[in-house]
């Protein structure tokens, strides 16, 4: 989710806004806004990864959490496959993470 993603969402938006309800020197692309204005979607966009990454990582911990929990008395077969799912998660939040630019 880059910044220039947010503002072409931001012009998808305003499109369907009646006139005057939305910064109408913010109506064009992304690489004609200014610095200023360019900072905004930038400040918006990086509030969004770190949030969506906080929320990963809080999942990551609950079922590593849950895992542990029950890990004494599971079965070398039944850890063997926790492990491969962790892993695999693992790997799926590492490529979440790139998609979003996280």
């Amino acid at each position: 989710m880059t910044p220039k993603e947010l503002h072409k969402w931001y012009l998808e938006a305003t499109s369907r806004l009646n006139f005057g309800s939305f910064n109408q020197n913010a109506q064009k692309p992304y690489e004609e806004l200014t610095v200023e204005q360019k900072f905004i979607d930038e400040y918006i966009s990086n509030k969004i990864k770190a949030k969506v990454k906080e929320t990963i990582w809080k999942l990551v911990d609950k079922i590593t959490k849950y895992n542990l929990r029950n890990w004494s008395g599971a079965s070398h077969n039944q850890r063997e496959i926790w492990k491969g799912m962790i892993n695999m998660w693992i790997k799926e939040i590492d490529e979440l993470e790139k998609e979003l630019g996280l």
